[in-house]
């Protein structure tokens, strides 16, 4: 199942062979998404309820804002643009997000408070950042091409950046860099591990490997897979503050225009979707 153009799209496949067995079927319209990247907002339970937001595709155009627990929203003077994968920094003055279309994009971040401008950190292929170290030092990043994507670690320093320009800054490292997808890279609380997920098995895995460079040894922490990697999907449109009284968070023009949602349930979806696919096909 995929959106697109803001409807969902249903195709049969055979999960003994591993492909498709049919040809795509439209099940439902009018699904709110974003082409930029694909996503989509709706899910499904194991037992066939369908939970989405109505609506369309929703332009590539987005604001980073603040947004208590009382739902007030203080917006960031950044520039609108497509943002993804925002994280606070460990002192929480600093916001580290991807900007741009997939395949092409820039790692920066942006005073927390709301001074200043943007300033980018690094380009990458595909993703954006994932975690900083607990000492505010490391930065680390998905990176390189769709399917194969690495892990990056980018150096700061003293823990900031420079305020003009960075030139204490360090251009981004491979933390691991295979043939296969690895990403979503997390630093323990300590800042001596690193956890993220890899697709060498064939199905997404989360490992733990020491964080020092050079170090040697992985351990798997999963068996069954696990879906997509350690530190995306949802979580990756907002970041709470260290107090817990505000986050940072993503938002759509019409987002910060209104201040509640529709959401629409379907109960007993699946079946639907089975005598669709099969008048369709």
């Amino acid at each position: 199942m995929y959106w697109r153009s803001g409807s969902l799209f249903a195709v049969p496949f055979d999960a003994r062979r591993l492909e498709l067995a049919g040809s795509p079927v439209p099940i439902l319209e009018g699904v709110e998404g974003y082409p930029g990247n694909g996503r989509a907002a709706y899910s499904f339970s194991e037992a066939g309820s369908l939970v989405y937001k109505p609506g369309g595709p929703t332009a590539s155009v987005q604001h980073l804002a603040w947004v208590d627990r009382q739902g007030k929203v203080q917006p960031i003077p950044a520039p609108p643009q497509y943002y993804y994968d925002v994280r606070l920094s460990p002192d929480g003055k600093r916001v580290t997000f991807a900007q741009g279309d997939a395949g092409k994009q820039t790692l920066a971040w942006t005073l927390a408070d709301g001074s200043g401008q943007p300033e980018a950190l690094a380009q990458t292929e595909a993703g954006g950042p994932t975690s900083w170290s607990p000492d505010g030092k490391l930065l680390a990043s998905n990176g390189g091409p769709f399917r194969q994507t690495d892990i990056l670690l980018l150096p700061l320093p003293d823990g900031r950046g420079s305020e003009r320009g960075g030139s204490e800054r360090g251009a981004p490292q491979p933390f691991l860099k295979t043939q296969h997808d690895e990403e979503g890279a997390i630093f323990s609380p300590d800042g001596r591990w690193i956890a993220y997920s890899s697709r060498k098995s064939g199905q997404y895995q989360v490992y733990v490997r020491p964080a020092a460079a050079g170090a040697g040894g992985k351990w798997p922490v999963s068996t069954g897979g696990v879906f997509g990697d350690v530190g995306s999907g949802a979580l990756a449109s907002y970041d709470a503050a260290a107090d817990g009284k505000r986050f940072v968070v993503i938002h759509s023009g019409a987002e910060l225009a209104a201040a509640t949602s529709e959401v629409h349930f379907v109960l007993e979806w699946f079946e639907d979707i089975r005598r669709q696919v099969r008048a369709g096909g």
